[in-house]
């Protein structure tokens, strides 16, 4: 369904935000 494909495509965005955040730290 293309709400699943958005919320995953969201939540992997937060993902790798969170990831580079933390590895410029």
């Amino acid at each position: 369904e293309i709400n699943d494909q958005f919320v995953s495509g969201a939540q992997s965005s937060e993902y790798l935000k969170n990831f580079i955040k933390e590895n410029l730290n």
